[in-house]
């Protein structure tokens, strides 16, 4: 038989591309051996550092933030490839779930979003919305303002499609006449 030895790994990654993952999110790599004729045709794929990624049978999975190194052996030739698994938000909570406003004296509240870990490279912008804009106003910082009674949703959301709600209830109780 003739040998044909391994001339190149092509992979569906370029080499100045980093893999970029958030933690639980996998990645199938694609890579063929050059020549298609070589007589080894397998890639055995590993990972430098396990607790931030690993991979089985082609599919990479991130485990925790950091940087770490894909490598790819045939025959004699090896690739790598970066891999960077980025910093999720991994809890948040809204500083007022619940709110009743007096609509007479256009009471006001101011919502806050706050999230653990302090840094993270999920975005942390909040984008406020609020489903009956007749009871309450709110603005692009989360400034609610009282309008008239009734009922209202105020959602927040942030990150990769994470969201946080506020309930809004607006009432406008009868002075006194004295």
């Amino acid at each position: 038989t003739v040998e044909v030895p391994v001339t190149g790994i092509q992979v569906d990654v370029l080499e100045n591309e980093t893999i970029t993952l958030y933690p639980n999110q996998t990645k199938t790599i694609k890579a063929n051996v050059i020549p298609a004729n070589a007589n080894i045709q397998t890639i055995t794929w590993t990972i430098k550092n396990n607790a931030i990624a690993e991979i089985n049978n082609g599919v990479i999975t991130a485990k925790a933030p950091g940087e770490t190194t894909l490598e790819g052996v045939a025959g004699s030739i090896k690739v790598t490839r970066k891999i960077k698994v980025l910093q999720n938000i991994e809890s948040y909570n809204i500083n007022i779930p619940n709110a009743t406003l007096n609509a007479n004296d256009q009471e006001s509240i101011d919502l806050k979003v706050t999230f653990n870990p302090v840094n993270t490279d999920e975005s942390q912008t909040v984008t406020w919305t609020i489903n009956n804009s007749n009871v309450a106003s709110i603005d692009a910082s989360g400034h609610v303002i009282a309008k008239s009674p009734g009922t209202a949703v105020v959602t927040g959301t942030f990150g990769n499609n994470k969201t946080v709600t506020s309930n809004i209830t607006v009432i406008a109780p009868i002075k006194e006449i004295t």
